[in-house]
C-alpha cells in the first residue's frame, strides 16, 4: 500500500522482504520486518507521506465502523478471555503467544456496533 501511495507521488520506491514476512508472519522481526527504500532526492518527501498515511490510520481507528461516532468504548473483557486463550495455547506449544490489538474489540456507544 505504501509503495503505492508513494509511486503515485512520482516516487519510485522498492519493496524488500515482502515475500519471506508474508510466508512467516510469526518471525518478521529476523530481518528486520518488510522495507520500502526510495532514492535518497525523495526521502524526505516519502517520510511525510508516510506519516500522513499512518496518523490517518491511527485516526480512523477511533471512529466507529458502521456511523463514523467517535463515542467508542473497548470491551475488554472479550480482550481479556483472548489473552489468556492464546497464553494457553502459547504453553502448550513451546511458542510464543499471539496476542491480539485490542482495536479489534470495540463498540460503538451511538449505535451499539461492535468490531
Amino acid at each position: 500500500i505504501l509503495r503505492g501511495l508513494l509511486e503515485t507521488e512520482d516516487i519510485e520506491a522498492i519493496v524488500i522482504d515482502e515475500q519471506f514476512s508474508s510466508n512467516l508472519p510469526m518471525y518478521p522481526s529476523i530481518l528486520g520486518g518488510i522495507k520500502v527504500f526510495v532514492a535518497f532526492k525523495d526521502f524526505e518527501t516519502a517520510k511525510e507521506i508516510t506519516i500522513e498515511y499512518f496518523k490517518n490510520i491511527e485516526e480512523s481507528k477511533k471512529l466507529c465502523q458502521n456511523c463514523d461516532s467517535q463515542n467508542i468504548e473497548h470491551n475488554f473483557k472479550r480482550q481479556g478471555s483472548n489473552i489468556i486463550l492464546n497464553l494457553i495455547t502459547a504453553f502448550i506449544s513451546g511458542g510464543f503467544p499471539f496476542t491480539g490489538s485490542t482495536d479489534k474489540y470495540k463498540r460503538c456507544k451511538e449505535c451499539g456496533y461492535e468490531w
